[in-house]
């Protein structure tokens, strides 16, 4: 029998059947491609970013952010949908259900990246939108820093119901390798990918009160006391903490990122184990000459 096509927006379509060139889904904001009409009392914000021209539109039942001609990302009440261009115009669709799991609104050190990360099961993190800002380059692209900055913060207004503890994040290194850190009222949470792996995992804790925990394989877990930044250091692909006589008491393995990144993640984690009224630099005196001497 032959196939019948009409032209709809400029793309062949079979009038009939499951097998159509271009599927066009109905009903809401996951997966449509339709002629889009914003909604009664929806705030729109823009930005251009590396990627292309970034919209955030938020409205009373959902929170949209659109690349255009790249991804498209949708929040209700109940679920994520995240939708990205494939091969022969069609689009590869994922929805993530949100109740009972988190998301975590992070920016790249140093970059500024905006990465949305979402809670695959406990203690898993797993990136799945993000967004770029143009290369510093002249005034405009200053300009469209600051139009993203304003993105991120609307944004982050609007996911606050799903973010739970979490006051910010942070992503250290590029690519699936990307370190993630989530910054809560008390502590610092580690997620990294190990090999073979396709998300994040949680590999330590660092506490406000100078507890460090790491976590290894098969839920073993070493818990350890650093009260001081100066303990906190980076040697070769380990970050480790230290107490003043130069003891390691525990590290945790970062070879998927640069020594830039390891070093500024070391500050991080050494700001919040710091306490300035229980240690001082002269204490740790000796393990920072010895620092300087195998570099």
């Amino acid at each position: 029998m032959a196939a019948h096509y009409s032209q709809n927006g400029g793309h062949r379509q079979r009038r009939a059947g499951k097998s159509a060139l271009v599927r066009r889904q109905s009903g809401g904001y996951p997966g449509s491609v339709a002629p889009y009409r914003q909604p009664t009392g929806a705030e729109a914000l823009h930005a251009p970013t590396r990627q292309g021209k970034v919209r955030l539109e938020v409205a009373p039942r959902h929170v949209v952010v659109e690349i255009a001609g790249h991804d498209h990302l949708a929040v209700t009440d109940r679920f994520l949908t995240v939708t990205r261009p494939g091969r022969r115009r069609r689009r590869k669709q994922r929805s993530y259900e949100l109740e009972g799991r988190r998301l975590v609104l992070a920016r790249a050190v140093p970059t500024d990246d905006v990465g949305l990360w979402y809670e695959l099961r406990d203690e898993v993190m797993q990136r799945i939108f993000g967004m770029a800002p143009p290369e510093l380059l002249d005034r405009d692209a200053l300009d469209a820093w600051k139009e993203l900055d304003r993105i991120y913060r609307r944004l982050r207004e609007a996911l606050a119901p799903h973010l739970g503890e979490t006051t910010t994040g942070a992503e250290y290194g590029k690519g699936a390798d990307r370190v993630l850190v989530e910054s809560r009222e008390d502590r610092d949470v580690m997620y990294v990918r190990p090999l073979f792996r396709e998300a994040q995992r949680k590999v330590m804790e660092v506490c406000g009160d100078g507890t460090v925990r790491i976590y290894g394989r098969k839920g073993a877990m070493t818990e350890l006391e650093c009260r001081s930044r100066f303990g906190v250091t980076v040697h070769g692909d380990r970050i480790n903490f230290s107490g003043p006589r130069g003891d390691t008491r525990g590290h945790v393995w970062l070879p998927w990122i640069d020594e830039d990144d390891r070093a500024a993640l070391a500050r991080r984690l050494g700001e919040r184990v710091h306490h300035d009224s229980e240690s001082n630099e002269s204490e740790y005196l000796p393990l920072l000459q010895a620092l300087d001497r195998q570099r």
